[in-house]
């Protein structure tokens, strides 16, 4: 059995990321920017509201990771990372 499997079995998840609102440059990002605190993790995400089309920007402390289309995209993109890291660290206890 997977720890994947065992969480779903036992109804346990990753806990979802909560975003602050979304902040215009300052004089810590130059850029449109949320950020969301995963414990170990820091994320944010940054992107140019006067540009038509650009990119979301997702970083993991200060990290670059990739850029999405939408905002709702790079927050999934954040938040798959963050429970990827937090399953790679749980194990099976003995017996399971």
């Amino acid at each position: 059995m997977t720890v994947e499997d065992a969480m779903k079995q036992a109804g346990v998840r990753v806990r979802r990321l909560e975003w602050s609102g979304n902040f215009p440059p300052n004089f810590e990002c130059s850029y449109d920017h949320c950020c969301s605190n995963g414990g170990a993790w820091q994320y944010q995400i940054e992107w140019k509201s006067w540009k038509d089309f650009d990119t979301f920007c997702v970083q993991r402390n200060i990290e670059f990771l990739e850029g999405r289309n939408t905002l709702e995209a790079a927050k999934a993109a954040a938040q798959a990372d963050y429970e990827s890291r937090i399953i790679a660290a749980l194990e099976l206890g003995e017996g399971e």
